[in-house]
């Protein structure tokens, strides 16, 4: 499948193309498929022609988007976005999938060496990564994540210039470990004398990959507005309602027109509570503050959910809780008609979402770090989930985990196969007699170091002859 395309090129049944399945995993043609096409090359979506297009049908489940690149057009990233309804009943649902414009005398290729290039692929066919789509920015594991049977974000996990950073890192690797050093990616890629290492390499490499994916989720960062209010109790039992931002400046001292020793001094000795849900119990206590943290939010959707006469202002990967089983749901996964958990006086009871709008995108998102229940009440009465953090820094433990457990392995692989294939190197090196070519007659050092009883010392002293 073509993701780069040059300027007034028309894309075909093999590029902008779009498999539909259901639930059970058969292809189906849906009720509503449409697709829009946005110049993001600014980071801001920009809508190109009409909103509602319809797609090119090639089998039972497969369609295209006939696509006409305008010559004009800005160099950089675009996306097309999908418009699903399986049925004239279901939810609509949306999926989006990144391409890019190029110049005429652009490479598609990252390295322009079909032998580096398949050193790449054999590390994404190691890592699982072979989704011949190509993705620009986003976070794993949405390639993987499907609702409603439709694939959410196509793409590779993974760039090609991340997967040869990590090659090379992992070539440093090996060359710390003697006896063997100073092996080149050239040699590996190309046939070399080093291409035996290749497999290890290759696992170290996909042991670096790993590692930034779970760095990647402590960068996933899921937010609520900074104009959201909520309401804040200190340990001597005074409380104040603020919106998040207003609190932010006051616990990090930011804004000194918004500072409120108090609010800030039982923040910092751990006595700054909020409202949250003990989903164990099902009762709403206070439970500490532990972080209040501040998101860059700028290449995320921004959305207002409003429940009744309730609402909040959330990123897209932020998630409220379900009224049914009181499970965590990101709201780009709600649907008008779904019922969320809502604070009712002391207690929680549900609401339906009567509308889910797409806002302009902002600089800054807010959240706080509650830790055990992990979530808290906004003011509205909305529970939100809330972002896990050590040490101030959101982190998805779960994810990250997963992904760092991942890591671990390839490391133990990596160092069963160095550790094998370096030590038979040295076994090979202490028994070879380099003066005679064969032999053991000296694993102890030169040959004609004194004292060392070697072939020719034996010989010399009147010891018995070769035979």
């Amino acid at each position: 499948m073509s993701v780069a395309f040059q300027r007034g090129t028309t894309t075909g049944a093999n590029d902008l193309n779009i498999t539909v399945r259901n639930p059970g995993g058969s292809l189906i043609d849906p009720y509503r498929l449409e697709y829009a096409i946005f110049d993001n090359t600014t980071g801001v979506e920009v809508l190109i022609g009409s909103p509602v297009n319809t797609p090119n049908k090639a089998s039972l489940g497969q369609y295209y988007a006939p696509v006409m690149i305008p010559a004009d057009a800005n160099l950089g990233d675009w996306l097309i976005r999908w418009t699903i309804q399986e049925t004239s009943v279901d939810p609509v649902y949306q999926s989006v999938q990144e391409f890019n414009v190029i110049g005429d005398g652009a490479v598609v290729s990252f390295t322009g060496d079909p032998n580096l290039d398949g050193l790449i692929w054999s590390l994404r066919i190691l890592l699982r990564d072979s989704n011949p789509d190509r993705n620009y920015r986003f976070r794993p594991p949405a390639s993987e994540k499907f609702i409603q049977g439709q694939t959410q974000v196509f793409g590779f996990i993974w760039e090609d210039e991340e997967l040869l950073e990590y090659i090379y890192m992992a070539v440093d690797d090996f060359n710390t470990r003697p006896p063997v050093t100073g092996i080149i990616v050239s040699d590996i890629a190309h046939g070399g004398s080093a291409q035996r290492w290749r497999t290890a390499v290759l696992l170290r490499a996909a042991s670096f990959a790993m590692f930034a994916i779970a760095l990647n989720w402590i960068a996933d960062e899921f937010s609520v507005g900074g104009e959201e209010k909520i309401t804040v109790r200190t340990d001597d039992g005074e409380e104040a309602t603020l919106t998040i931002e207003e609190l932010f400046s006051i616990v990090h001292e930011e804004n000194m027109e918004v500072v409120r020793a108090n609010l800030a001094e039982a923040f910092k000795r751990g006595g700054l509570q909020v409202k949250s849900f003990n989903r164990d119990t099902g009762e709403v206590e206070w439970k500490d503050v532990k972080h209040v943290l501040r998101h860059n939010s700028i290449r995320k959707r921004i959305l207002q959910v409003s429940a009744q006469d309730k609402s909040v202002v959330v990123t897209e990967d932020h998630s409220l809780f379900s009224w049914k089983n009181k499970v965590d749901v990101k709201a780009s996964e709600l649907s008008k008609g779904d019922e969320i958990v809502v604070m009712d006086g002391e207690s929680v009871a549900p609401a339906e979402i009567t509308e889910i709008e797409e806002l302009e995108k902002r600089e800054y998102m807010y959240d706080l770090s509650v830790p055990g229940n992990e979530n808290f009440f906004l003011e509205s009465g909305i529970l939100a989930h809330n972002s896990y953090s050590i040490s101030g820094v959101s982190l998805d433990i779960e994810k990250s985990s997963k992904y760092m457990g991942m890591k671990d392995q390839f490391i133990g692989e990596y160092d069963k196969v160095v550790e094998a294939a370096k030590r038979s190197i040295k076994i090979i090196k202490g028994l070879r007699q380099f003066r005679y070519g064969v032999g053991i007659t000296s694993a102890l050092g030169p040959l004609n170091r004194p004292g060392v009883q070697s072939r020719r010392n034996w010989v010399s002293s009147g010891g018995p002859s070769w035979s």
